[in-house]
């Protein structure tokens, strides 16, 4: 899924006669949303998020372009792109914005349910998945958020 979103857009985001501004447009508007629709609901792993991480970059580097040094043609490298925001954290940001929409649900809600009730039955022999909410929470403890709840 990853790779078609970049190849629609690749012909544009190639272009040398359009400008820098045009082209970071035009991944934040429809290229970001199409690539987190949906992903409040996700559990990420860390793999899934690397893979998201390098298509991040990889779009970045198509619009910013090869940097010359004295006459010599490289590509970019990834601490060029430090202050660009990191899909991984949209996606965590959007996760966070539907934990306060989750928290404000009435108990009978189908959504709260389905988003509040972990998978049962058989999986993959190894570690247990982690259910959304436990994911969540383990993202906020990462960055030092506490006492989050209202009881």
């Amino acid at each position: 899924m990853v790779n078609n979103i970049s190849y629609g857009f690749k012909k544009q985001l190639n272009l040398t006669n359009l400008k820098r501004h045009p082209k970071c447009t035009l991944h934040k508007t429809p290229v970001r949303p199409t690539l987190v629709h949906g992903s409040e609901c996700w559990t990420l792993s860390k793999e899934g998020g690397n893979i998201f991480r390098i298509f991040g970059r990889r779009i970045l580097r198509m619009i910013y372009g090869p940097i010359n040094d004295n006459g010599v043609w490289r590509t970019r490298c990834n601490n060029t792109f430090c202050d660009a925001l990191d899909i991984v954290k949209v996606i965590k940001i959007g996760k966070l914005r539907w934990l306060g929409h989750f928290c404000r649900m009435q108990e009978l809600e189908p959504c709260r349910k389905l988003t509040a009730v972990r998978a049962e039955g058989t999986g993959r022999v190894g570690k247990l998945k982690q259910g959304w909410l436990e994911s969540v929470e383990g993202d906020m403890k990462k960055m030092g958020v506490r006492y989050w709840r209202r009881e």
